[in-house]
């Protein structure tokens, strides 16, 4: 089983987003960052402009492998670049939850995207909740390349039924609980499967949809979200919110009803199961989202050769369908995808309402302090409730007087 851990994809993130002052800056060539696995998939687009217009300068791909020492000192780089207006880097990627998104986004440190006509027409194949998490301020700031579902369950509702549920009977936790003990009185084939998320996780969700970035203002001395941080805690022991936690990329053997922590939400194995969201605690309201993230090649606005770079883009957006790099569906259209029979028009329509009940957050000031405060009383226990809130509000409302007061 292929394993992709959620503290490595971070880590990973985290790494790619910067600048190399090693191999940067060669005026006649168009620099990428991008991972090593990449490199394949971006080449192919980049034949493709170049055979259209010979010439495109060439491409130089830059890996993060031993440029900085640590993520710091490589925000510092990328953050610099912008504020000197350095052309060094043509194209990058960022992450909802890079420390820099929200900033690099805010302040237009990008091309955009719409104004390629021929490149916003890919756009309008894609679902379009996906296009919404690529644009701001009425322009288009990123083409996607990775959506990770962090809060998803694989469910196959033919074997829920054999105990009497189905998937709307577990849209609740209490439901969820219900049928685990109903299926492991009946099964010797423990419900669930994969790699499981920590009960954190809901935590994760509620800071990313209340932080008001207008004004850095959140509550969370509030009785809904104590009880929701009540509810983290007895979760904390279940089986499915244990280490080791991450993600795996497909429901493997197919035995388990449900699957936690599988990237593809359309299986390409096994293609009984369809996605659902965790359920909800008894704090979260009915309408709830689920939290989503997601990984954009974004253009450098200060770069030299940012005709080229969009040119490589657009045949990009044309193959992305049948790369290895799209696990997750971006394009509503069948038409963009080399495996019909996996990407069929019924897989793509079934994939639709679990994309339209996710949100992409940005990371915000104090957003991992916060974090782990409350992870200190939900996994480990060496706080209390009282402490976790009130700690976790004084970093709050710290970060809100430097931020905004000051």
């Amino acid at each position: 089983m292929r394993k992709i851990l959620v503290w490595c994809l971070v880590i990973v993130s985290l790494v790619f987003t910067a600048c190399s002052p090693r191999t940067m800056g060669e005026d006649d060539h168009i620099n990428i960052f991008c991972f090593r696995y990449q490199i394949d998939d971006i080449q192919k687009a980049y034949g493709k402009a170049r055979v259209a217009d010979d010439s495109m300068p060439m491409i130089n791909f830059v890996t993060p492998d031993q440029d900085f020492s640590n993520t710091q000192e490589l925000y510092d780089s990328l953050m610099k670049g912008f504020l000197t207006k350095s052309p060094d880097i043509d194209l990058f990627v960022i992450n909802g939850q890079d420390q820099y998104a929200y900033e690099i986004i805010e302040n237009h440190y990008y091309v955009d995207l719409s104004r390629e006509e021929s490149l916003l027409s890919h756009y309008d194949a894609m679902y379009p909740e996906i296009v919404d998490w690529c644009s701001h301020d009425g322009e288009i700031f990123g083409f996607p390349y990775h959506v990770f579902y962090y809060m998803q369950i694989m469910a196959d509702e033919g074997k829920m039924r054999s105990v009497g549920f189905t998937v709307d009977d577990i849209g609740a936790m209490d439901g969820l609980l219900d049928f685990c003990a109903a299926w492991e009185d009946r099964n010797a084939v423990p419900p669930t499967a994969g790699y499981y998320q920590r009960a954190l996780c809901y935590c994760e969700n509620y800071l990313l949809l209340h932080y008001d970035r207008s004004t850095g203002e959140m509550n969370l001395d509030t009785s809904e979200f104590r009880s929701l941080l009540s509810q983290c805690k007895e979760l904390a022991d279940r089986e499915f919110f244990q280490e080791p936690y991450g993600m795996v990329t497909d429901v493997d053997e197919g035995t388990s009803p449900l699957y936690f922590g599988v990237v593809h939400i359309i299986p390409q194995e096994h293609r009984q199961y369809i996605p659902i969201h965790y359920p909800l605690l008894e704090a979260e309201p009915q309408d709830t989202k689920r939290y989503a993230s997601i990984y954009w090649f974004v253009i450098n606005p200060y770069s030299d050769h940012i005709d080229q770079v969009m040119s490589v883009l657009e045949y990009y957006a044309q193959i992305a369908g049948g790369t290895d790099l799209i696990v997750t569906p971006i394009y509503r259209d069948p038409a963009y995808y080399t495996d019909t029979g996996l990407y069929s028009p019924e897989n793509l329509d079934q994939a639709a309402p679990f994309i339209s009940n996710s949100f992409v957050g940005l990371n915000f000031p104090g957003y991992h302090e916060v974090l782990a405060i409350l992870d200190a009383y939900v996994t480990d226990g060496t706080k209390t409730l009282d402490e976790a809130v009130a700690e976790a509000q004084r970093v709050l409302d710290t970060v809100r007087q430097e931020q905004f007061l000051d």
